[in-house]
């Protein structure tokens, strides 16, 4: 556990969460933070499943963290649509 009450080790990701989801609002900025945001989900998903298998480790359901790995997918698929067809920046 983190110095702060409910916080964890792998906090840095959360920094790079919010910034990539920034980058999308503005075009200039929308492909870098596709494909960082890409690299990241990619990045976490080994760590998703490591928590899945020990649930106990954590302190949450496993149920919710095993509900949660189809989920990885979706939002791999909504970061890349986000600047797919129709996107007017020129760079994807």
């Amino acid at each position: 556990m983190g110095a702060v009450p409910g916080t964890h080790r792998h906090a840095p990701e959360r920094p790079a969460e919010v910034l990539g989801g920034l980058g999308l609002l503005h075009p200039a900025t929308r492909p870098a933070a596709r494909w960082g945001l890409l690299a990241l989900l990619l990045a976490v998903f080994p760590a998703n499943v490591a928590m899945a298998q020990s649930p106990e480790r954590f302190g949450l359901p496993g149920w919710a963290l095993w509900a949660r790995l189809p989920l990885q997918p979706l939002l791999m698929w909504a970061v890349w649509r986000a600047c797919g067809r129709g996107c007017r920046c020129n760079r994807c």
